[in-house]
């Protein structure tokens, strides 16, 4: 859209010295100077006219359509002055003479602000003092508090120094013989200290310790129990609750409203780190730190896409019991396996915690979200991970599902009549398409969906880190495709050209030292950024399709096309989406970033009622099931297909078991996919009907009852019609035993 028929961009609060307010402004912020080109302008790939003139005289952007450099200059001023408090313009306008200088001034005071936290934490860590007023515990309590943000901020306190400088140091006097006393008589843990300073406690002043345990105050007023929605991403996770009348995405510890997806062990103690303060260290603990985990997840590790990622990853997978992929990391001096699930838990658990701060009460109920063509094992190890977070799972959520309320209903009070909507999830892993109607009443109806669970960011960054390795051999004779720690820093820059070249049409990339001494430096345009994933955009376009021919609809019928997810910033994939829809604007009116962590909040207040006010009344969500469901018994010659794709869940099936005369069990394996031949499907697992009593063939009459539940889930019961005993069938999930000398006919039930 040319500049001149923008819209006028709202004008968010002025932003202050707020780590927690600036990511937000900052996009905002760079969507504007990019509708209105001035991105040149602010990144300086336009200098200013008589600067290097002989270099830039053949520039072709050099005169602007309607506007010259001085006059966007000024827009660009115009725009931070008008969005920057007093307080911060004196900071970064002080002497800088362009709004280059004030972008750069910006960025330059941010980060140093987290330098400035740490200090802050350090700071009030040394304040803590025991005074008769605070108990003991809750003396111990601030301190821990402190002690783990400060970890969390990459400036862990060293366990001596938390002891000596900090707890033993902020004691009243009367506790000197109790200091002199441990100083001499190290302790195990924190645990065991505390319970000696509790029991110093009560032995100093016995009558308070009593009072303090009998007196009974007044009883607060029961705490609102909350539910969040996570969006648990293969590069970043948030979390977001609903709050009074909105929305609220929680920010972390490090004041992001994003928290890496990264768990990292150290080698040589019991400490692990999880988020933020995991992805900062990566660079110098490469095969301990793990990410990606989205893509291994309820996967087998024969599965093709986990022995082409074993390939790219710096730590190290290995094949587990039952064919399950297993992390291997070094933890405090041993080698320790882990499955993807450990890890997600992790990560869970951390959200968790963030939200728990925020809310400053206990948290349990939550949604979580997956990618909607997540299959049945992935949906089950997602939601297994979040019960060993401590998490009482609500609901496992389609992401696109999530990204649709969030847009309906912000959007269907202007809407005089139902409308089709297509919400196209492009992430750092995964790419899920949907396709809803919704009603000005709030009913949400997916009408299909389809996707790739690996395609995402983290491939585009792939070819990029490929082609870096080639250019660097190129030029300098060194292969560092081996060099993990050479890997990890080329990634780490990749990464940052591409999330530029949604905005600018080149970026640098200088790595001091990359390997031998050796100097790296490559710059990348645009048009090399499209030329190395071209194959990648147009296999994008492959489930648009797919989910238009399976919901029985044409591209004219389609009323919105809604962005969602980071990589939807990436210009040649707005342009091929856009093309394909012959030319309909895209829809970008809900953050790509978050509006699956929005959706899944609304949902999880809508699951616990605490949602409050018109805004979230009356709204259903109707999803389907992404691939069909399909068994074959192991004594006939039939494979049947169940449940297709697309079946508006929940739903059961019933079949007919069939028995011969004197059979006493009857197996058979569950599979999902659209293949006739099951050696082409996901192996779901097998089953086993056991101990028939010996009998004529018609004399036991069996019922299947397959069922998948509102998150997708599959189970699978039996019911003896003869004596009306029901029971539910254990689901083998290993891998397949053959089924020897079987002709298999297909027939759908």
């Amino acid at each position: 859209m040319a500049a001149e028929n923008m819209p006028p961009f709202p004008v968010p609060i002025k932003l202050t010295s707020d780590i927690y307010n600036y990511q937000q402004w900052k996009y905002i912020s760079l969507s504007y100077f990019d509708c209105h080109n001035l991105s040149g302008i602010i990144h300086g790939t336009e200098p200013r006219p008589g600067v290097l003139r002989s270099t830039f005289s053949n520039w072709p952007g050099r005169h602007q359509k309607g506007s010259s450099w001085f006059n966007r200059e000024q827009k660009a001023m115009n725009w931070l002055k008008a969005t920057l408090s007093e307080s911060l313009q004196q900071i970064v306008m002080a002497g800088a003479d362009s709004s280059r200088n004030v972008w750069l001034n910006l960025e330059e005071h941010f980060a140093h602000l987290s330098h400035a936290r740490i200090y802050q934490l350090k700071s009030d860590l040394h304040k803590v003092k025991k005074d008769p007023t605070i108990p003991m515990a809750e003396y111990l309590e601030k301190i821990k508090q402190l002690a783990t943000d400060l970890a969390a901020a990459s400036a862990p306190v060293e366990s001596q120094d938390l002891l000596h400088v900090h707890i033993l140091a902020g004691l009243p006097e009367q506790y000197n013989p109790f200091v002199k006393w441990i100083k001499h008589n190290p302790v195990s843990g924190w645990d065991d200290l505390c319970e000696l300073l509790l029991k110093e406690e009560m032995r100093l002043d016995p009558q308070r310790t009593l009072r303090l345990r009998h007196t009974s105050p007044p009883s607060p007023p029961q705490e609102e129990e909350y539910a969040i929605g996570i969006d648990l991403g293969t590069t970043y996770s948030r979390v977001a609750v609903w709050q009074k009348d909105h929305v609220e995405i929680i920010h972390n510890d490090h004041g992001n409203r994003k928290t890496a997806s990264y768990v990292a062990f150290t080698e040589t103690d019991e400490t692990h780190l999880v988020g933020d303060a995991a992805f900062n260290q990566v660079v110098r603990n490469t095969a301990n730190s793990i990410f990606d985990t989205k893509r291994l997840i309820g996967r087998r590790f024969s599965d093709a896409s986990v022995q082409s990622d074993v390939k790219l990853w710096p730590f190290k997978v290995i094949e587990g019991p039952g064919d399950k992929p297993m992390i291997v990391v070094t933890h405090n001096g041993q080698e320790k396996q882990c499955s993807a699930e450990d890890i997600s838990s992790m990560v869970l658990e951390k959200m968790r915690k963030i939200s728990e701060t925020y809310l400053g009460s206990t948290v349990k109920n939550a949604v979580i979200t997956v990618p909607a063509y997540f299959n049945d094992s992935q949906r089950r190890a997602t939601k297994d991970a979040g019960i060993s977070a401590g998490l009482n799972v609500l609901r496992i959520m389609n992401e696109p599902s999530a990204a649709a309320i969030d847009y309906g209903l912000n959007k269907k009070a202007g809407w005089s009549s139902p409308r089709n909507v297509m919400i196209f999830d492009l992430g750092g892993g995964t790419l899920d398409v949907s396709l809803l109607t919704i009603s000005t009443s709030g009913d949400f109806q997916v009408k299909a969906t389809a996707g790739d669970t690996h395609l995402g960011g983290q491939d585009f960054d792939s070819r990029l880190v490929n082609y870096c390795v080639e250019e660097f051999k190129r030029k300098h004779k060194l292969d560092v495709s081996g060099n993990k720690r050479a890997l990890r820093r080329l990634k780490i820059e990749c990464e940052k050209a591409k999330n530029r070249l949604s905005f600018e049409s080149d970026f640098e990339v200088e790595i001091d030292c990359l390997c031998e001494n050796t100097d790296f430096t490559i710059t990348f345009t645009r048009a090399i950024f499209e030329q190395l994933n071209g194959d990648l955009f147009i296999k994008c376009m492959e489930p648009v399709k797919k989910c238009l021919t399976d919901a029985n609809m044409n591209i004219s019928s389609v009323d919105d096309v809604v962005l969602a997810g980071g990589s939807t910033r990436i210009p040649m994939v707005q342009q091929l989406l856009q093309e394909f829809f012959k030319g309909k604007e895209l829809c970008k009116g809900v953050n790509p970033d978050e509006a699956v962590a929005y959706g899944a909040a609304v949902q999880a207040a809508t699951l616990t009622r605490n949602g409050k006010g018109e805004f979230i009344q009356d709204y259903t969500l109707k999803d389907v099931t992404p691939l069909t469901i399909g068994l074959e018994f192991a004594d006939n010659k039939k494979f049947v297909k169940l449940i297709p794709r697309n079946s508006l869940i929940p739903v059961k099936k019933k079949i007919k078991c069939p028995i011969k005369d004197n059979q006493v069990s009857v197996d058979f394996r569950m599979y999902e996919g659209e293949s006739s031949t099951p050696a082409n499907l996901n192996f779901l697992g097998e089953c086993s009907l056991r101990y028939i009593p010996p009998a004529p063939k018609l004399v036991h009459n069996f019922d299947v009852f397959f069922e998948i539940d509102p998150d997708g889930i599959l189970s699978v019961f039996t019911e003896d019609k003869s004596s009306g005993q029901k029971n539910e069938i254990i689901i083998n999930r290993d891998g397949p035993k053959n089924f020897e000398g079987i002709e298999r006919e297909v027939m759908w039930f």
